[in-house]
């Protein structure tokens, strides 16, 4: 069945056929693919990004999520992270030159924890951020992370950051009568791959 634009609706995808576009369309570019685990999952796991571990979700719905963790100090940085976060709840046109961020140096103190660093600049460039606290009351100890958004592109989602360099980007493409499957992939592709060079670039 087709839209009213000439392209497959996403709500008329197979299973898991969403997911599939989009580890070919990655695949095309040049990223490996591994997954999914079982066949009702619709994660797959990118193999061949050194020194982090990442993984996307697709649903059938056209939600998605990405998750990145860099292991290597090189992408684990607050300046990575900072314009990972911008470039998926800003959405930069290829043709606008983007600022690098850089760590600010009034917050590279010691005893600021990697999400202060990374809120703080985050702010600074427009985004809410708020904090949540998940407390474990069999050990007494609490976990918190930042919660960001941009409150001029909430259709961006939300984007959340941890001390440990893991970000959570969890968005959702609405499976709308006029929602072509083919756009949604290229979306989904394009914003994926701007998110892991913006958090893998060099930042001096």
């Amino acid at each position: 069945m087709n839209d009213n634009h000439g392209g497959t609706a996403v709500q008329e995808c197979e299973p898991g056929e969403l997911m599939r576009l989009v580890a070919e369309s990655l695949t095309a570019r040049g990223f490996e693919i591994s997954g999914p685990e079982w066949e009702d999952s619709r994660r797959l796991t990118i193999t061949n990004l050194q020194g982090t571990r990442c993984q996307l979700t697709v649903g059938d719905s056209g939600c998605m999520a990405l998750e990145y963790w860099p292991h290597a100090v090189d992408y684990a940085g607050p300046a990575n992270l900072t314009n990972l976060v911008m470039t998926v709840l800003d959405n930069p046109r290829e043709d606008q030159v983007s600022e690098t961020v850089t760590e600010p140096v009034s917050d590279a103190l010691p005893g600021v924890p990697l999400k202060g660093v990374v809120g703080r600049a985050l702010k600074a460039k427009g985004m809410d951020v708020r904090m949540i606290v998940y407390e474990d009351v069999e050990f007494y100890d609490v976990l918190a992370e930042i919660v960001v958004t941009n409150p001029d592109r909430l259709d961006r989602g939300e984007v959340r950051v941890g001390d440990d360099a893991a970000v959570l980007w969890e968005c959702e493409y609405p499976a709308e009568s006029d929602s072509a499957t083919d756009q949604i992939v290229e979306n989904i592709v394009d914003m994926f791959t701007r998110a892991v060079s913006a958090g893998r670039e060099k930042v001096t």
